[in-house]
């Protein structure tokens, strides 16, 4: 019996079969007392003080009693807390075109920092839409208002947060750049600026509750999100969880990079949301070094081999990123992949490059090195991953991570430099062989005559 009951101790410690932790924990610790008790009852021979082992034995019946019992009350409780506990940690309620990427880059963020942070994106948990104000009011415990400058005109998040105040619902505003907590005006002139806020009747939320809402939203808890790094996105994480998270120091220079538009919060939350996705999948490559986000004034390391450019509406009108891409051409084999990050983003014209030489902005820079040079980049199949869309799910960012992570691998990326080169000499070819078609056709002529 001894033997029977050792080997299942073993397995069970080994194995842990039980599905919930605490079951195990009472496996072993039945099983224990079991074989205290027969070890005892061998000592139940001649000559043997029968008190202290029948004690023993007692104690350690009771300690089995008591430990079924605390796992009765245990799975009790946790019913009930499992019952009554919200769904949702936090709601994001946002704008999908100005914060859609933000609101995704958040989320991971958040849950991160533990499964207890579980949060809400329309695009991942909403099945229906007619629900989103019952998520709001019945299964949230915190809404997170990403304050971009038109949220307040959307029907949808004014209900949102509408819910949060009439439910009690805790709630923080994330103040991006160009948000503006209403004024008296706008919320006399609310009715005007957004004829369609009546449809929110049919959910028992009228021009009364609203205007209450505009009112109440400046009192709430700000947090001030004047741009994204690092440093910001963890701070980020730490006002609204109460919880610190180390941060990963990269060591070395990077060998791949990912430049954004820094004055666009959605490309840059683009590109950190996909640094985060590749990560994982690029560590087990036996790389040097992981890939980076460039920030501001940070110069384009001289180790980079890739360069992955977040293509955001205006992009290539920034002198930051102007400057980066005239510096990859210094270096012999590095290489550019576009990301499309956003429906609005359309490829670079002719009118576009006539736009771009024009522009003041750029006047110090070489422009038509930096046209040739946007030229070459899209002579590369871009890789759409748009984060803002609502089709945007988890799994569909992931596997479109993949197709970067593929890229990067492959190695049949060509550097920028040399498609530089042969664009020049397809360009002098080009114009000798002009030169030499009229060279042919003045002979023909003056022959003629």
């Amino acid at each position: 019996m001894n033997i029977l009951l050792y080997g299942s101790i073993v397995i069970t410690a080994f194995y842990k079969p039980w599905r919930a932790p605490a079951c195990n924990f009472l496996d072993l610790l039945l099983v224990t007392g079991m074989l205290v008790i027969l070890d005892m009852g061998s000592l139940f021979v001649t000559e043997v003080d029968t008190s202290k082992v029948t004690a023993t034995c007692v104690v350690f019946f009771s300690l089995m009693f008591l430990a079924i019992a605390a796992a009765i009350f245990y799975g009790i409780a946790k019913h009930f807390f499992v019952r009554y506990r919200k769904q949702f940690r936090f709601f994001l309620c946002h704008q999908k075109v100005a914060a859609g990427s933000l609101a995704r880059l958040l989320k991971m963020e958040l849950q991160k920092r533990g499964p207890q942070f579980n949060t809400f994106v329309d695009c991942d948990d909403l099945n229906d839409p007619t629900r989103v104000l019952n998520y709001v009011g019945q299964d949230t415990e915190t809404l997170v208002v990403l304050g971009s400058p038109e949220l307040l005109t959307r029907k949808w998040c004014v209900g949102e947060i509408c819910t949060a105040r009439i439910q009690r619902v805790d709630t923080v505003v994330l103040a991006l750049p160009g948000y503006v907590e209403p004024d008296k005006t706008f919320i006399e002139s609310y009715s005007s600026i957004v004829p369609d806020i009546t449809e929110l009747a049919n959910y028992n939320l009228g021009l009364t509750e609203v205007e209450e809402t505009l009112r109440w939203i400046s009192t709430v808890p700000t947090i001030a999100v004047p741009f994204l790094t690092p440093d910001a996105i963890e701070l980020m994480g730490n006002d609204l969880t109460g919880t610190s998270k180390k941060q990963m120091i990269s060591s070395g220079e990077p060998d791949c990079v990912v430049l954004a538009d820094l004055e666009n919060i959605e490309a840059v939350a683009t590109a950190y949301i996909l640094l985060d996705l590749i990560l994982p999948k690029l560590a087990g490559s036996h790389r040097d070094s992981m890939p980076a986000v460039l920030t501001k004034g940070a110069p384009l390391p001289a180790t980079t081999a890739t360069v992955l450019m977040i293509c955001s509406e205006g992009c290539f009108r920034s002198v930051e990123v102007a400057s980066w891409l005239l510096t990859v051409i210094k270096l012999e084999k590095c290489c550019v992949l576009p990301i499309i990050a956003e429906d609005g983003f359309r490829f670079p014209s002719q009118a576009f490059y006539d736009d771009l030489v024009a522009n003041q902005q750029l006047s110090k820079l070489d422009l038509d090195t930096y046209v040739h040079i946007l030229k070459a980049v899209f002579e590369e199949i871009a890789v759409v991953f748009p984060p803002e869309n609502y089709s945007s799910t988890q799994e569909d960012l992931d596997l479109r991570s993949k197709q970067v992570t593929w890229r990067l691998q492959s190695g049949a990326l060509k550097p920028l430099a040399s498609k530089l080169r042969q664009s020049d000499c397809s360009s002098k070819s080009g114009t000798s062989n002009l030169s030499n078609h009229a060279v042919d056709y003045k002979i023909m002529v003056s022959q003629s005559f």
